[in-house]
Parts: structure tokens; sequence; C-alpha cells
């Protein structure tokens, strides 16, 4: 965040598993620095942070809390919901509002009875909006496979409350990929690229649903569309790689891979990806320099993988 300006925010973004990141960014609180003392701000970081962390969040700075950090953790007697209770009451007694809701969220990420959740969204009154409230819920429940046509269903009408929101309708299509509905996911991914055309996240990600749904031809025009006008980032070239994987080309394969690479080093998936390409070419000292950077910027290579590891 630029400076340490602190304001705290809730945007609807995420490129997850069917799955969302419904990201909670914390910035809160210069704005208000001038109306409380030094102890008081120091007390409110401190609370928020040791809530946070009683939620089960990760994160080494005050910055960003997100579900995806709590995903798929249900609630359990482990967690201190009295401590949860008391810090959230004494943030709201200290006007802290935002930072209330963000931990509220929190704290429904780990829920898993649709009928409760419901009922906290609720409780949180004019915080969130209808298409908000209906779009979290979905988010909560898409932990759970079970509940994933409920999941899809809540995000449905988030997406008919709110059609201009490109954020929700890009985490519906990403679900509904996940849930194997590739032909609902496409349609939603196309809608949000004609609203939002430049948006490389939205470009990679109908790539990669395109690619998974056989439909090789589309996305290769899709994908070399941003290579020729200079837009394709990591992402785009991993997608590509992914893509010439799955159609065996392992040269082309590797040459993608390595385009990848080359716009952000330090992201550990090409990395991987290129590692069990070269692996598959025979080129296994270079394979294992590839495994060893991998490991090193985050993701290791599983012992044993070959190219039919290659993700995107």
């Amino acid at each position: 965040m630029a400076g340490k300006k602190i304001s705290l925010i809730v945007m609807w973004s995420g490129w997850v598993f069917g799955l969302i990141a419904t990201v909670i960014a914390v910035l809160a609180f210069i704005d208000n620095a001038n109306n409380q003392s030094r102890s008081d701000l120091k007390e409110v970081i401190d609370l928020v942070y040791e809530t946070s962390a009683l939620l089960g969040a990760k994160g080494s700075d005050l910055n960003t809390f997100s579900t995806w950090d709590v995903r798929g953790k249900e609630y359990d007697e482990s967690i201190d919901s009295h401590k949860v209770g008391k810090n959230i009451k004494k943030l709201e007694a200290m006007g802290q509002q935002d930072e209330v809701v963000a931990l509220k969220l929190l704290y429904i990420s780990k829920l898993r009875d649709h009928k409760i959740i419901k009922e906290y969204l609720d409780e949180l009154g004019d915080e969130l909006n209808d298409s908000q409230k209906n779009f979290y819920l979905g988010v909560v429940l898409s932990k759970d496979i079970d509940q994933i046509d409920l999941a899809l269903s809540y995000m449905g009408k988030a997406v008919s409350l709110d059609p201009k929101n490109v954020g929700i309708r890009v985490i519906y299509a990403l679900n509904l990929h996940s849930a194997k509905r590739d032909d609902q996911s496409i349609y939603q991914f196309k809608i949000a690229l004609n609203q939002e055309s430049t948006n490389i996240k939205i470009i990679n990600k109908l790539g990669h649903v395109l690619v998974e749904s056989g439909k090789y031809q589309e996305a290769q025009q899709l994908l070399f569309n941003s290579v020729d006008n200079g837009s394709a980032d990591t992402g785009t070239y991993n997608v590509l790689g992914y893509l010439y994987t799955i159609l065996k080309d392992f040269s082309s394969a590797k040459k993608y891979f390595g385009y990848s690479i080359d716009k952000d080093f330090l992201n550990p998936i090409p990395h991987r990806n290129l590692s069990l390409i070269l692996k598959e070419l025979g080129e296994i000292d270079e394979a294992k320099n590839e495994a060893r950077l991998a490991s090193k910027y985050g993701w290791a290579v599983p012992e044993g993988a070959d190219y039919r590891s290659v993700v995107d």
C-alpha cells in the first residue's frame, strides 16, 4: 500500500481453485491517526493482528488478510470464540468499524451451515449490500464440494444483482469451471471480457478454461492476441505452455514456459512446469536446476512427477 495509509476495504477478487479469494485488505488507520493517540493506534493494530491470528489468517503484515488463508478449515472448538468476540467488541467501542467488518467476515469464512452464515451476514446490515451478501455466502459455501450447487446459486444471484461487477462475475466463472460447468464458465468469462477487454487476468483465465474444455484453437487465438499486442504477462505464457503440454508439443511448451519465466523470474509455477518438461525432453541437469528454483520460490516439484503434473 502506498506509504502507510491505512483504511480498510473489502475487495471481491482472486484467482484460485473453484475458488475464490475474497481479499480483505486491512489498510486502516493513518487517516484517523491525528485523532488517536499513538498508544490507541498500537492497541488497534495489536487487536487486529491477534484476532486475525485466532481466526487462522496467515500474513506477515497488516495489509492483507484473505479467506484463502482459512479456506477449508471448518469451525472447531480450538478457536477461542470468546476471545475473538471480546476483541471485536473492543474494536467496535474504539470506532474501528472497518476492521470489525473484516474480522467478522474472517470468522464467518470458517463456518459451514449456510443458514448460520446467512444469519451472520444479515447481522452486518448495511455494511454489505445484497449482492455482496449473496456473493460472500457463495464464497464460503464453495469450500465444501457437497454444497457447490448451493454456492453457485448464491453467486449467480449476486451477479444478477450487480451485473457490472466484473470481480464477482469472474469468481463466479471460476467456480463454474471448478464444478465442471465449462460452457457456463466460458459464457461468464466472455461477458466479463466484454466489460474489461484489456484485463489480462480475465484473458488468461478464459484461456485456461478454453484449454481444459478442448477448445485449443480458440484458446490460441485469444492468448496470441495478447502476445501480439504486447499485453501478455507471465500467466499468459504459462497458459500457452500448458496448452502445448496437453498437445504433447514439448518443445513449444518449453519455449513458452521460458517466456513466462522471463516475464517474472520469481514466479515458481513456470519454473516447476519447465522442470517437468525438461525432464520429458531428457534435459535432466536443466530440469534439476528449474526444480531447485521452483522450490526456492515457493512450489516444489513432487518427487516422481512428469509432464502430466504441469499446472496453470
